[in-house]
């Protein structure tokens, strides 16, 4: 059994029952459910009410910055004390003038409510420690997708992250992502679908024709990730998982 660190659930909309129902008879069996903007918050609350394994994670992406509603993430996460909050972050690929406030206003924010977070960050690395070095943190912080560098490791890694990779990560040309792989510690390493997003390449994936991520796949995208990390499978599988549960409950 094993932990999705980050998916949006949200986006298969009426087939979203069948994607957890097919994930969990591949062995995934708790869901990191993120959220992109406030238009998605209402639909992950109501899919972990319904599926007890899916962790809603409420936040905006930076690239719906203009959208976001503080005073409302409040008030939801004060009526559901098991919402993290997510994604949020920072990303170079698609600027607007509120990107940094209101990555700000939410990491602000984990730390008052004491939250665990999931954190977005794409070719602003330079932008992100600074303020992770000045501002309150929240318990534990996830780097979803980690891009960034392997000199940033330790930083963060005192800053309490964790790091987690995708499917996209194991392709064969992808290099830098298999250093980092290798850099980030042990304990520290889970394991993400992004799904839909972020394929995997055709021998991550159960149904190599399908044309969307599904996170049934992770099982196949540990695999590739022991292989990199040069770990026994089914011992990086147990790994991965309980620092899922860590990053989860707020632990180091």
């Amino acid at each position: 059994m094993t932990t999705d660190a980050h998916l949006h659930l949200s986006f298969f909309k009426s087939e979203c029952a069948d994607a957890l129902k097919r994930a969990r008879a591949r062995g995934v069996n708790r869901f990191f459910c993120a959220s992109a903007s406030p238009n998605d918050w209402d639909d992950v609350l109501k899919i972990s009410l319904f599926e007890k394994d899916v962790v809603p994670f409420l936040g905006t992406h930076p690239k719906f910055a203009p959208l976001h509603d503080n005073k409302r993430l409040e008030m939801l996460l004060t009526a559901n004390e098991n919402a993290k909050i997510g994604e949020i972050g920072l990303d170079a690929l698609h600027p607007n003038p509120f990107q940094e406030k209101v990555f700000k206003e939410q990491l602000e924010t984990a730390a008052r409510f004491k939250r665990p977070c999931a954190v977005h960050c794409v070719k602003a690395f330079n932008t992100l420690c600074p303020l992770l070095k000045k501002l309150p943190l929240p318990p534990t912080i996830l780097i979803h997708g980690f891009s960034g560098s392997v000199s940033e490791i330790p930083f963060l890694t005192e800053r309490g992250a964790y790091f987690s990779f995708s499917g996209a990560s194991v392709y064969p040309d992808r290099a830098k992502a298999h250093k980092l792989i290798k850099a980030v510690p042990l304990d520290r390493l889970t394991v993400e679908t992004d799904a839909p997003d972020m394929m995997p390449p055709a021998d991550c994936r159960f149904n190599p024709d399908c044309e969307r991520n599904l996170p049934e796949n992770l099982p196949l995208i540990i695999r590739k990730i022991a292989a990199i990390k040069e770990i026994n499978e089914n011992e990086l599988n147990e790994i991965v998982t309980r620092n899922a549960l860590r990053f989860e409950q707020g632990g180091l």
